[in-house]
């Protein structure tokens, strides 16, 4: 809508707000030069994923996520491959956590 930011400014910059960190994370993640690099941006995202989760931020958990899932970074096989089995556990867990499955369900 064209008047979206004069009408809810603070919805606007909530969204803006999300938007920037998934970016960050993507662009952290995809302009590591090696497969190593990456593979330790993404063990270390999702260990901050996992301290919002334990922090009760469910934003910033959705956040990570939500990066995880950008196309850019989900099209790593390589990387992927390489994550240890107790970061994938976490990520996935992570991931049910926030998933949309029955009107956000496990969120509530």
């Amino acid at each position: 809508k064209e008047d979206k930011k004069e009408k809810a400014p603070n919805i606007c910059l909530i969204t803006e707000r999300f938007n920037d960190m998934c970016r960050l994370i993507v662009s952290e993640i995809v302009t590591s030069p090696c497969i190593t690099t990456r593979v330790e941006r993404i063990e270390k995202w999702a260990a901050v994923a996992d301290i919002c989760r334990c922090l009760h931020n469910f934003n910033g958990v959705l956040q990570v996520c939500a990066a995880f899932t950008n196309s850019s970074v989900f099209r790593l096989k390589k990387t992927w491959e390489r994550i240890g089995k107790t970061t994938s556990g976490t990520i996935s867990k992570l991931q049910a956590l926030v998933s949309s499955d029955g009107r956000h369900r496990n969120l509530r």
